[in-house]
């Protein structure tokens, strides 16, 4: 499987926050024993270090390190020509999001698992939170 994570939920993982990280920490833990890809955009990489820094004062070096502990234990995906392009042209409201989702169908993803489901109303893709994530594949024998 191909798991393809929104910024958000990179976020939630990086700062502990709540009420999803438990549920992210646990869906990270299954998918890497699995072998399962975890997909990130490098977008999503960028945004994340722009955010955790400005809204959780972590140390540049502790963020740095723990950004680059996940990039080498997930997939990161580039933004390939065509991606923007896309975006710019779709229906969807946000911009990011539009983003997102083609990065993720470029990427051959399975899933995209955010906090803002509501935002992808146009994906093609099953988008669900971490949550709701792990009790679809936890009834399916996932872990």
């Amino acid at each position: 499987m191909r798991i393809f994570i929104d910024t958000n939920i990179l976020i939630d993982l990086l700062i502990k926050r709540e009420p999803s990280y438990l549920c992210v920490a646990k869906m990270f833990d299954i998918a890497l024993k699995r072998k399962d890809a975890i997909v990130i955009s490098n977008l999503s990489i960028i945004n994340a270090h722009y955010v955790v820094k400005k809204i959780a004062g972590v140390q540049e070096s502790a963020l740095r390190t723990a950004l680059h502990n996940i990039c080498t234990t997930c997939e990161i995906a580039p933004l390939v020509v065509g991606i923007t392009e896309k975006s710019l042209m779709s229906g969807f409201k946000d911009f990011e999001d539009a983003t997102q989702f083609y990065c993720a169908l470029e990427n051959n993803c399975d899933v995209i698992i955010t906090n803002n489901g509501k935002d992808f109303k146009l994906s093609t893709l099953p988008v669900m939170n971490a949550k709701d994530f792990l009790a679809v594949y936890q009834q399916k024998n996932y872990d």
